[in-house]
């Protein structure tokens, strides 16, 4: 569906999370997190894995429990101002708004671009990290802002024309 992208999540060494999804549908991999980030019978995610920076509303709980997993001075970026205002969390949930940023910076670029030329450029454009190609854990790799931003349609509707065929070939990719 041109509307959706589907999103796994990696670490900082582009290996895919432990709790991401994966599969054929997955479109591009972005940064959420390390795996191993809770250990086993511990509630709280372990600050030191959970590497992604991210808003945090007054007083939320990303276990949705009532018992505050965050500290003060826990994963929470307490600066100035900006005290609770920012922590470091992991997810699939943290790598998603990273596609969405580059989708962005797409339609910015070239608003142009359909739902489906936006999707194909961050298909195009991403690093490949596992198997060459399309592979299930990462999709097309890695979301790369600079080089989704210069895509060119012409090189978009090869790549949708070649998926399908792909797809409609052998449908264990």
């Amino acid at each position: 569906m041109a509307e959706t992208v589907v999103v796994a999540s990696v670490d900082h060494r582009d290996v895919k999370s432990d709790f991401s999804s994966f599969g054929q549908f997955i479109d591009v991999a972005a940064p959420g997190g390390e795996s191993d980030y809770r250990p086993v019978g511990v509630r709280c995610v372990d600050t030191g894995k959970a590497n992604i920076l991210s808003l945090r509303a007054q007083g939320t709980d990303m276990f949705n429990d009532g018992r505050p997993c965050y500290r003060s001075g826990d994963a929470v970026i307490p600066r100035g101002n900006l005290n609770g205002q920012y922590y470091v969390s992991l997810g699939t949930s943290m790598a998603a708004p990273h596609a969405v940023g580059v989708a962005a910076l797409i339609r910015a670029a070239r608003p142009d671009f359909t739902n489906v030329d936006v999707l194909n450029a961050l298909r195009v454009s991403a690093e490949d990290i596992h198997a060459a190609g399309f592979d299930i854990q990462s999709g097309f790799g890695r979301v790369n802002a600079q080089a989704a931003v210069q895509q060119d349609r012409t090189v978009l509707i090869l790549l949708e024309s070649e998926r399908m065929r792909e797809f409609a070939g052998n449908g264990n990719q």
